[in-house]
């Protein structure tokens, strides 16, 4: 299991705080500090907040493909719509329940998943 430091809680703040050029460069600066799925997966974040949805995908699937042990809840929840724009409710519907057993406390999971059931039983 790849534990994320304190820089990476620092760096998750600027870029929900709307921060991103602070965090970008804060990513930077933890390159030779951070663990390589930590130093993707911040990377992930970044581009999630500046809505380059792929791109965030894109970098999820790299930090996860670098530790075999690294999984990001955010890159469920992320193909979880991706699959639902496909028209792919089914898999959409399964994808973020995938990621709500494995994170129970990121709450994005579960509000995704409530309206991915309410979509599906056409409510």
């Amino acid at each position: 299991m790849v534990i994320r430091s304190d820089e990476y809680v620092r760096i998750t703040h600027l870029l929900s705080a709307g921060q991103i050029q602070e965090g970008a460069e804060a990513i930077k600066c933890a390159k030779n500090t951070s663990a390589l799925p930590v130093f993707l997966s911040a990377w992930g974040i970044c581009t999630f907040y500046k809505r380059e949805l792929q791109q965030a995908i894109n970098k999820y699937e790299e930090a996860m493909h670098a530790d075999a042990d690294y999984d990001s809840a955010r890159y469920h929840i992320l193909i979880a719509v991706q699959k639902e724009r496909e028209g792919d409710l089914g898999r959409s519907i399964g994808s973020a329940t995938n990621q709500r057993l494995r994170s129970s406390t990121f709450v994005d999971a579960y509000v995704e998943l409530g309206g991915l059931l309410v979509k599906g039983r056409g409510l």
